[in-house]
């Protein structure tokens, strides 16, 4: 009998290696983010080339997707910053307290925000602007911005649940005096997006890619000549309105209309279920999603195994030697279910290199 101890097979040249993303943006947003957990970039990527499909990527300024591969704040929090469509521009920028994690980013309530520095009177086209986030936090029953900045009759804002004269409202208000309200609204989570077109004076609110309704009226002023905030309403140099919510993704862009609109929440909540199942795992236990998939697929839930796994997983990505492996097979667990799952991949079939074994093994934890 022999005995055989975990090991490696290391990418020196061809083989299927990790993944590599079909878009220059995600290859970029990947170098910037440090984010190495192909299921994650290929989410990530599908979410750019349906974009592209629909032909609304052009309408994207700005896009935060909130995911990440670590379970440090600060390394969050810089995967976080970056904007997808262009890493260089419009970084994001923390204020107050807050919480990243695989949830997504938690704004902290009174003195807090992340500032895009997105200033809509010199960053938006000429006419036309749109917003979006995320969320999965329900109406908190309180007067809270979900985006916004703005200053006197200059403003924008969209927000998911305001809570203004006694009446729970979905108010958004994109332009000074374009607004809809709706008295208790059906839904307040899902992607909340608002759109204006500023030329024409109209201004319409979508809610999960449905038009919650539109009107138009007097222009009333300048676009914002603010930045805007996620998580608050960030007027003149005060923090205003602010969220305890939770978001997961945000945009800002050029106006859509009702089918772009439907497509672009098509997409995000594609992306969002695609996130889901990658971290289903890794929000309930606090591990890397490279490491809860692989315990998932194994059915081992011993803490001391699950530890070691996520130690070998995060210290692999610390030294940057992750993506240099195409199988690691920890044999661990005592069976050889457990044994045969290529960490790298943990599928049951034999394209994710999957172990075979032949005539009688003896297996042990």
């Amino acid at each position: 009998m022999s005995l055989f101890t975990p090991f490696a097979f290391y990418q020196a040249g061809g083989g299927p290696g990790p993944y590599v993303p079909t878009n220059a943006e995600v290859v970029a947003w990947v170098t910037a983010t440090g984010i190495a957990t192909d299921t994650l970039i290929e989410a990530v990527d599908d979410f750019v080339s349906g974009c592209k499909t629909d032909s609304i990527w052009t309408l994207l300024d700005v896009v935060y997707p909130f995911v990440t591969d670590s379970a440090t704040t600060a390394t969050i929090k810089d995967q976080f910053k970056y904007n997808l469509v262009d890493t260089t521009t419009f970084e994001l920028s923390y204020t107050g307290s807050s919480t990243v994690g695989y949830a997504g980013y938690t704004n902290g309530g009174a003195g807090a925000m992340i500032g895009t520095g997105f200033i809509p009177s010199v960053d938006a086209s000429a006419n036309d602007l749109s917003v979006a986030v995320y969320t999965t936090s329900p109406n908190p029953g309180a007067d809270v911005i979900d985006i916004g900045g703005g200053v006197s009759s200059n403003y924008t804002y969209i927000s998911a649940g305001r809570f203004a004269s006694g009446n729970n409202q979905q108010i958004s208000t994109l332009g000074a005096n374009l607004q809809r309200n709706l008295i208790n609204p059906t839904f307040t989570t899902g992607l909340i997006h608002g759109n204006l077109n500023f030329g024409t004076a109209t201004r319409t609110m979508y809610q999960r890619g449905v038009s919650v309704g539109s009107n138009a009226g007097s222009s009333g002023g300048s676009i914002s000549q603010r930045m805007l905030a996620i998580g608050c309403f960030w007027y003149g140099n005060s923090i205003l309105s602010a969220t305890s919510k939770q978001y997961q993704f945000a945009h800002i862009g050029k106006f859509f209309d009702a089918t772009q609109a439907a497509n672009l929440n098509t997409r995000v909540n594609d992306l969002q279920t695609a996130v889901d199942v990658i971290y289903a795992t890794s929000r309930a236990v606090g591990i890397d999603p490279d490491a809860a998939a692989f315990l998932t697929a194994t059915g081992i839930t011993d803490p001391t195994i699950s530890s070691a796994i996520d130690t070998l997983v995060t210290d692999l990505k610390g030294y940057s030697l992750w993506s240099k492996f195409n199988a690691i097979y920890p044999m661990v667990g005592g069976t050889s279910t457990t044994t045969k799952y290529n960490l790298v991949d943990p599928q049951d079939t034999d394209a994710a290199f999957r172990l075979n074994f032949v005539n009688a093994w003896t297996f042990a934890s």
